[in-house]
């Protein structure tokens, strides 16, 4: 993990921590943080700057939320909560802020659904709490097994390190989600990361590496750069026209975690490199 003391911190005040959610799947959600130092190099929630008054680049500023109002337990149940959508709410300022956990001591009783998305071990702190909550899934994600693309676009978060964090959850009787994703064409080897983690892992989603506004050029470079022999197909997928790549894709992920006996729960891929609309598939 690089360096983090030229993050700006600063603690900010909310009513709430739970909001309603607009994405899909999902009634509430809960960003403890606004703002994540990870800054991986293909993160679409760099938006989120610009709803903040930070002039401070994405990935150089952190707000960590402090919210007044309890969470109402029967507001939420038998809801879907997620934790977090547009930051990882297990970044290294959670060491001592220690905001997560607060807010999963509030949801330990409550009778919800709760998933929480992070890269970091820093999870495993609060495999106590998780360990109590009545309907609780951890999802990681990856978009690599090589620790030199996790170095490259993931600031160092080591890919060993996420899969023993899923290991240990499971050993716990957590209930683990891989997420392959964002899934990079003809660099993400899905099936070697089925292969490897399929012992300790419950289901898996899928998602495909999408291309948006500034880090579009900077993965394209990446790719250039790094995997020279695969650039021409980034070309026709990110600039041109794929045809039915990701259609193909999808399917082929499908039939193969059918006939492997491999539960999965959605795979979200884009028809078109430019399209809005997106291959859903949900099971």
């Amino acid at each position: 993990m690089k360096n983090l003391d030229h993050v700006k911190v600063q603690v900010v005040d909310t009513p709430n921590i739970l909001l309603k959610s607009k994405q899909d799947g999902f009634d509430f959600v809960a960003n403890p943080y606004t703002g994540c130092p990870y800054a991986c190099k293909y993160c679409y929630a760099s938006f989120m700057r610009r709803f903040s008054k930070h002039k401070e680049p994405w990935g150089e500023f952190v707000d960590v939320k402090k919210w007044k109002n309890p969470i109402n337990k029967s507001k939420i149940e038998g809801k879907r909560i997620l934790i977090s959508s547009v930051t990882d709410p297990y970044k290294p300022f959670e060491e001592k802020y220690k905001v997560v956990r607060k807010l999963l001591k509030e949801l330990s009783d409550a009778d919800c659904e709760v998933v929480i998305q992070t890269k970091s071990d820093l999870i495993l702190r609060d495999i106590d709490i998780l360990k109590k909550m009545k309907n609780v899934t951890v999802a990681i994600s990856l978009c690599s097994l090589n620790e030199k693309v996790a170095q490259d676009l993931e600031a160092g978060l080591s890919v060993a390190s996420r899969l023993n964090t899923l290991k240990k959850l499971h050993k716990n009787n957590i209930k683990t989600t891989l997420a392959i994703s964002p899934l990079m064409p003809e660099l993400t080897d899905w099936k070697a990361i089925i292969e490897q983690t399929k012992d300790f892992v419950d289901e898996y989603t899928f998602e495909a590496l999408t291309l948006r506004n500034e880090f579009k050029p900077a993965i394209i470079n990446y790719v250039w750069q790094n995997f020279h022999d695969v650039y021409p197909e980034y070309l026709v997928l990110y600039k041109g026209e794929p045809e039915n790549y990701w259609g193909d894709l999808a399917q082929e992920i499908g039939d193969y975690c059918k006939q492997s006996q491999i539960k999965y729960s959605k795979i979200v891929f884009p028809y078109t490199a430019t399209d809005t609309a997106k291959i859903n598939l949900w099971k």
